[in-house]
């Protein structure tokens, strides 16, 4: 099972690998369309398999997807490999942030008009 939803600026990932034996599960991030070609992808577990022998491993993850979006652009695959031969894929549209605005508010020191003369 996999789940994945892309708002306000976060990646969250929900999974359940299934298995019968000890076994490592890798969760990763690739192009849209590029599976089976694993070799550009980015993991979203820092790098580490989660290693279980439960039958049934759930759990969650979260991670900023802006630097995803840079590297792997606004449409991605999360791919999860159960460490048991299956494999599965969800894709995901990572939308832009909205730009941060500055709000100017007038204050008393601003509205002070000063003439010489």
């Amino acid at each position: 099972m996999l789940k994945a939803t892309a708002t306000g600026g976060k990646l969250k990932v929900d999974y359940t690998g299934y298995g019968v034996s000890e076994r490592d599960i890798r969760i990763v991030a690739t192009k849209k369309g590029a599976f089976p070609d694993l070799k550009n992808v980015v993991s979203l577990t820092g790098g580490k398999m989660i290693h279980t022998s439960a039958a049934a491993k759930t759990g969650s993850l979260s991670v900023d997807y802006e630097d995803l979006a840079k590297l792997l652009g606004r449409d991605i695959d999360v791919v999860i490999d159960d460490g048991y031969g299956r494999t599965a894929i969800k894709t995901v549209h990572l939308p832009k942030m909205p730009k941060k605005w500055t709000i100017y508010r007038p204050s008393s020191l601003s509205q002070r008009v000063i003439s010489f003369g």
